[in-house]
């Protein structure tokens, strides 16, 4: 894939920060959910917990919603 677009150093400093410019919203994204997550699951808020189980129930229940997260975490 390179290659075919004329890169062969795959260590270059350019293609490097291109790269991970682009990823960063990606990474951002995925650091936010993470955090969002630990926080949901690491609570002794009982209403809290109620809430994340429906959510979780619900996200179980409607399989385009789970292919859709599942996709989405994929790319």
């Amino acid at each position: 894939m390179l290659r075919a677009r004329g890169l062969f150093d795959c260590g270059d400093y350019h293609l490097l920060r291109r790269y991970e410019r682009a990823r960063q919203e990606d990474i951002l994204a995925m650091q936010l959910t993470t955090d969002a997550l630990q926080k949901l699951f690491n609570n002794t808020n009982p209403l809290l917990g109620v809430l994340r189980n429906i959510g979780l129930s619900l996200t179980d229940r409607l399989g385009w919603l789970k292919n859709r997260l599942v996709q989405h975490a994929l790319r």
